[in-house]
């Protein structure tokens, strides 16, 4: 029994995933292009005005090479971020129209957008170890989602996120605390690590036959045992107190 057209939604989210991953594509071919482009010059400054003026020069394109480059790559990091909670927060959404869910996505809190979504998602699915698991494995990413946003890329170097250590290949370090994704095949893996994360709760929430919803009455969360759910809230019992077809 497939009570919700999930594969409709995660239709929806592919194809979003899809753009990105395109516009990943042509943003690293335009990143490459311009390197390309400033290294030259580089190098032919440094033949005209000698070996001893190098470090000065290459100083003078840090910008081109490393900045300029870095905010690229952060706002496109930003877009999946992006992607990951809104994407959670549409099926949330999509789940309490659908279904006409007691409990509106919005009456479940958490420290951010993704943690309320997923404490939604599991108010009334069961879900597995293995995939809470997943839910924390962002949270790294997000602590670099914040410095980006907050901290104009730059983090303390006493803080307890100095070199974000599950990425030290791909994010550059300045002495003076600032940071820089340094390529694509950083976003592309964590583009990738969305895609399979989505997917994995739209299975879940496809493979529900019997969902145990909560009710919010008086500021009181009362718990529906499955004969209530089914008799007061679920639309498939109503379809058959008509006399419908049910459509399985």
């Amino acid at each position: 029994m497939h009570y919700i057209p999930s594969r409709i939604y995660l239709y929806d989210y592919s194809q979003e995933v899809q753009y990105l991953f395109k516009y990943i594509a042509h943003l690293d071919q335009s990143v490459q292009r311009h390197g390309t482009l400033m290294s030259n010059y580089l190098k032919e400054d440094i033949r005209d005005n000698g070996i001893q003026n190098e470090s000065a020069l290459i100083e003078l394109y840090r910008d081109d090479l490393i900045i300029i480059p870095s905010y690229y790559y952060h706002s496109s990091y930003l877009l999946i971020y992006s992607l990951l909670e809104s994407s959670m927060q549409d099926i949330c959404k999509r789940l309490y129209t659908e279904l006409q869910l007691p409990l509106k996505p919005d009456e479940i809190k958490g420290s951010n957008y993704l943690e309320s979504s997923l404490k939604y998602i599991r108010s009334f699915a069961s879900t597995t170890p293995d995939l809470e698991d997943k839910g924390n494995d962002f949270i790294p990413y997000q602590r670099v989602r914040n410095h980006i946003v907050h901290n104009g890329s730059s983090i303390s170097i006493s803080s307890k996120d100095f070199k974000f250590k599950l990425f030290a290949k791909d994010i550059t370090y300045e002495q003076d605390g600032s940071f820089y994704i340094n390529n694509s095949r950083f976003l592309i893996g964590f583009l990738t690590k969305v895609e399979a994360f989505i997917k994995s709760y739209v299975d879940l929430i496809e493979s529900l036959e019997i969902i145990p919803v909560m009710k919010k009455t008086a500021g009181i969360v009362k718990y529906f045992s499955e004969k209530e759910y089914n008799s007061l809230y679920h639309p498939l019992s109503r379809l058959a107190e008509d006399g419908d077809e049910l459509p399985f």
